[in-house]
């Protein structure tokens, strides 16, 4: 017995150092999430600003949505709101940051979760583990992306049959189900087995509303734009609500995402 325990206490002694490091870590990482949030000098910026390595990160993790928003607290980081409505954080040089703390409505959060009004799980536990090194530069692409060689062949056989001129150019497992970026350009969701389930709307937002339009809709000052702007473009799908219009253009292959305030002045312009 004593044999036994002379053995196991150097890996138990491994296992509570390496777990007190991953619980100071978070502790860190939660820390430089509220100093951004909190920072009085978070001001909006241009996502070319982002580091090279958030951009890359988005890239692999969130093309089934894009980008709606930045802003960057100097010395701190970034924080960035996806048009679906999940908040991600980035460092200075562009290293993923996630809030594990507990939110409290008296906290320096003011009660509302850090990562958007959708999200409550981990990434970690969202995704599959992040193991994936998608463009092979020796690292993980984060905790969603998804090598395409390694899909269920049910999923590439359903895009050989369906899209027999196209190609899966990202790959992505997230909340219990693939997705994956077809060069249409589509979005298209698969359950773990493989199956299809649906088209995935990139205009979507996890909780506000943005009620489904047609081309037919849009005022004459949006058409005009985009006519005037993306006079090769072709109107993909509409949505909005009395605060904005979203439109998702496609041209040479690429998505064109517009975003209207109420009086259908230009916001912004997304290519992701």
């Amino acid at each position: 017995m004593m044999k036994h325990l002379k053995f196991l206490l150097p890996i138990l002694a491994v296992a509570l150092v390496g777990f007190s490091c991953e619980k100071e870590n978070e502790s860190a990482e939660d820390d430089q999430v509220i100093e951004i949030v909190t920072a009085a000098d978070l001001v909006a910026t241009d996502v070319a600003n982002l580091p090279e390595a958030a951009q890359e990160y988005i890239e692999f993790n969130y093309f089934d949505t894009y980008v709606e928003t930045v802003e960057v607290a100097e010395s701190r980081g970034f924080r960035v709101v996806m048009a679906d409505g999940e908040v991600v954080f980035f460092n200075t040089r562009g290293d993923v940051l996630e809030y594990t703390g507990i939110v409290r409505p008296n906290g320096p959060l003011g009660g509302e979760h850090p990562h958007g009004p959708c999200v409550r799980l981990r990434r970690l536990l969202r995704g599959h583990g992040g193991q994936h090194d998608c463009n092979g530069d020796g690292r993980p692409d984060g905790p969603f992306a998804y090598a395409i060689e390694e899909l269920p062949a049910t999923i590439t056989d359903y895009v050989t049959a369906n899209y027999p001129d196209n190609e899966v150019v990202r790959a992505a497992f997230k909340d219990g189900r693939f997705v994956i970026l077809v060069d249409v350009p589509v979005v298209l969701a698969f359950d773990e087995a493989g199956a299809f389930l649906a088209e995935i709307n990139p205009l979507e937002h996890c909780a506000r509303p943005c009620a489904g339009m047609t081309a037919a809709d849009l005022p004459a000052v949006i058409t005009d734009y985009i006519t005037t702007t993306f006079p090769e473009g072709t109107i993909r799908l509409v949505c909005g609500n009395e605060r904005y219009t979203r439109v998702m253009l496609t041209q040479n292959g690429r998505r064109i995402i517009l975003g209207f305030d109420a009086d259908g002045n230009l916001v912004y312009t997304r290519r992701p």
